[in-house]
């Protein structure tokens, strides 16, 4: 107890000053063992909460008076950060994943100097939701409070919600009378938990795994129901917090049961449209999604007023139904379609803009063809990319400018190809449109290509950065990406960029690289070291906070080495299939085996530094020290799988060729080692999964091992069980 009776002082009307006064008096009771009283009059010792006319709306105050404090924001949602900024005064440390309380926070103390801070970066959001099952989508609503509680404590200011696929269940729609049939979650596909699922303890005795707010819901109408009250409620909760709320649609991913009719209706229509012009990137099926199959994807242009009403009639239903929402936001398809009449589209934005005087094409699709590429974004797909950003920026006219579609709102949107970018400004209104810049998917290749957003720095358009924490595509494999997402965020400085939003998958895993992002919004100065050592410090203690470096130096080395793995950790039904089918030559296969063990080397060089974290990290940092142990573990045990399963197929792919070749004895031998290699396999993927089990703490944590069991340890299983079957009949028929 302080010496003089110290109250808490809130008469703001506003709910979330008024939980900010209720969030002071609990973590006093938490830390101190009292609880403040509250009042409405400043009398005596208090700690008085509320808004100042003085500040910017984003900025706050923390100010000593004597026995009293002030904690006070330009707006109700400062206000709130003011008083966690207090609380982190006191030695707490906020994580995404919850707080990490000091184990000795001494006696009651106000500090005595005080502080004002405004942020570096307007624009501070995360993304929720997506689609993968290592992403939010099987985060329920009481999942997703506890998350917006630690963004409101981090000081974030908005939400991405990335749930603009077409088969999400987020409303009923139907166009010229045929309705959408299909909705679902993680692209429909299957998450069976059974006795033999690895960790079957800690899904509650469920029979699939899914989204808790949609169990029980099979029907198509069940489905829409919860995720009606899904979305409406993550809204509501998001604005309880301070979160601005951005709901994301696409234009061109749309229900294929109801897309399928576009050809036929535009032929019925009699429109006659030019010969395709942007050229097919990809076609695909993931579950429920099929992406620009080529029946189609002609049709799928501004130039085709059927496919205009289509996408205004889907956009204006995602409106309709969530009219809360304070931005929407209108995304290209990942891989765009290959519309027709892209000269057309180009002639319509210069007739309307005055783009070619400032950005010829031919200038633009010049740049595009000699761009340096990485990996992720081969040549002939940044052509594409330019060409199907063209298509998209035409729609976007149409539906922001010409039909009006959110009058009053701020509208977003964005797509990869950097050069059509600084024609965007030229288009769309800079006071009510905002873009999302990308550039590429991992955080490395984006780092070496932030010179393409030098036009923002001229631009009156509000752009901010899809800023990546951790890549799909590299998916599990231990990432610290903190030096390049520094380039990047010094880049942004540089560029007068408004921000960033989130694109992460996991998130218990990749603390530390959250911390320097949350700490570079507001600390110009903060570096990977810096925010490091303050990490390190807080959550693990001092004793700890060397290791604790040498260890997250020694995961950013691996930054490469994860690159260099890409797909392994890409959480799809074919996450082990892919290596069993694989029909490369055998040196490839041993090549893509030895990559694996390579990269388990240089992990396992890294376990000793977390056996030192463990050992030295306080009892506040002994959960989290030991969970990125585990971490590690994993990403030794499971690419050893991988090898195990390469091994197994080329002695199989050799076994076949024996056979051929009428070796009858080598292919018996060989096949007796396919099927040895697999056993072993499937040990260490059990291995494996166990590891996971006991590091997960989050729904996405919980999703990643649902998958891991239904795409890799239960088709292992089958495979090990269907090869020794065909070991033991071999060059006999009946």
């Amino acid at each position: 107890m302080p010496s003089k009776p110290i109250r808490i002082v809130c008469d703001h009307p506003d709910p979330l000053v008024r939980h900010a006064a209720e969030e002071l008096r609990r973590y006093i009771h938490l830390l101190f063992g009292f609880r403040p009283a509250a009042a409405v009059r400043a009398e005596g010792a208090h700690i008085s909460v509320g808004t100042a006319d003085e500040l910017d709306p984003e900025e706050f105050i923390l100010r000593r008076q004597g026995d009293s404090f002030l904690c006070a924001g330009g707006t109700p949602r400062a206000a709130l950060w003011a008083a966690y900024a207090l609380v982190e005064e006191w030695g707490v440390q906020f994580l995404i994943q919850g707080d990490v309380l000091p184990d000795e926070p001494g006696p009651f103390r106000l500090p005595k100097a005080g502080a004002r801070q405004r942020p570096v970066f307007r624009r501070r959001g995360f993304r929720v939701i997506n689609e993968m099952a290592n992403s939010g989508v099987f985060w329920s609503l009481a999942d997703h409070r506890r998350l917006f509680d630690q963004l409101a404590k981090n000081r974030f200011n908005g939400i991405l919600i990335s749930a603009g696929y077409p088969f999400h269940p987020w409303i009923h729609w139907e166009f010229r009378g045929v309705p959408r049939a299909n909705v679902a979650l993680c692209y429909g596909f299957r998450h069976p938990i059974h006795e033999r699922t690895i960790g079957r303890e800690l899904f509650g005795g469920v029979a699939e795994f899914t989204n808790p707010d949609f169990q029980g819901a099979h029907t198509y109408e069940e489905m829409i129901a919860a995720g009606r009250r899904f979305m409406t409620g993550l809204i509501d909760a998001a604005h309880e917090r301070g979160l601005d709320t951005c709901l994301t649609m696409g234009l061109s991913d749309l229900p294929i049961e109801v897309l399928r009719h576009l050809p036929a209706w535009t032929e019925a229509e009699g429109i006659h449209l030019p010969a395709e012009t942007v050229g097919q990137t990809h076609c695909s099926r993931l579950g429920l999604q099929i992406m620009s199959p080529p029946e189609i994807s002609a049709c799928c242009t501004p130039l085709n007023p059927v496919y205009v009403d289509m996408v205004e009639s889907w956009l204006r239903a995602h409106i309709e139904a969530y009219p809360k929402a304070d931005y929407y936001f209108f995304g290209q398809a990942e891989f765009p379609p290959a519309g027709a009449g892209l000269q057309e589209c180009w002639d319509a934005l210069n007739t309307r803009h005055g783009v070619e005087s400032a950005f010829p094409l031919a200038m633009l699709e010049e740049k595009a063809r000699g761009t340096p590429v990485t990996s992720l974004m081969p040549p002939e797909r940044m052509l594409t990319e330019l060409h199907g950003a063209i298509q998209t920026l035409r729609m976007w006219d149409i539906m922001v400018n010409e039909r009006q579609i959110a009058p009053g709102k701020r509208c977003a949107g964005s797509f990869m190809s950097e050069y059509l970018q600084p024609v965007v400004p030229l288009v769309m209104p800079p006071e009510t449109f905002e873009f999302l810049a990308i550039v590429d998917y991992l955080p490395a290749h984006v780092a070496q290509r932030m010179h393409t957003l030098a036009y923002v720095k001229d631009s009156k358009m509000a752009v901010s950065m899809i800023t990546t924490i951790e890549d799909d595509n590299v998916g599990f494999f231990p990432q610290l990406t903190t030096q390049s997402l520094h380039r990047i965020v010094q880049a942004m400085r540089e560029c007068d960029l408004e921000g960033f939003w989130f694109r992460q998958f996991d998130i218990s895993e990749h603390e530390a690289s959250m911390h320097y992002m949350i700490r570079a919004a507001w600390d110009a100065d903060a570096t990977p070291d810096s925010t490091y050592r303050q990490f390190a410090r807080q959550t693990c203690g001092e004793e700890a906070e060397e290791a604790a470096l040498a260890l997250f130096r020694g995961v950013e080395e691996l930054e490469d080495a994860s690159n260099g793995l890409v797909g392994a950790g890409f959480l799809m039904p074919n996450l082990y299939a892919k290596y069993w089918n694989a029909n490369d030559p055998p040196e490839e296969l041993r090549a893509q085996a030895d990559r694996m063990r390579g990269y388990v080397e240089r992990v396992a060089t890294l376990l000793p530094l977390a056996d030192i974290l463990v050992e030295y990290a306080a009892p506040r940092g002994k959960p989290w020290s030991e969970h990125y142990r585990l971490y590690l573990r994993f990403a030794i045990e499971y690419p050893r799988t991988l090898a195990c399963i390469l091994d197994s197929r080329r002695a199989y792919l050799a076994a076949r060729q024996s056979l051929a070749d009428k070796q009858f004895l080598r292919c018996c031998s060989q096949m007796d080692e396919s099927v040895s290699l697999l056993e072993d396999a499937f040990r260490l993927s059990e291995t494996a999964l166990r590891t996971w089990a006991a590091l997960t703490v989050d729904p996405t944590d919980l999703g990643t091992l649902a998958a891991l069991n239904a795409y890799g340890h239960d088709y292992l299983r089958g495979l090990a069980w269907q090869i020794f079957l065909e070991s033991q009949v071999c060059g006999f028929s009946v």
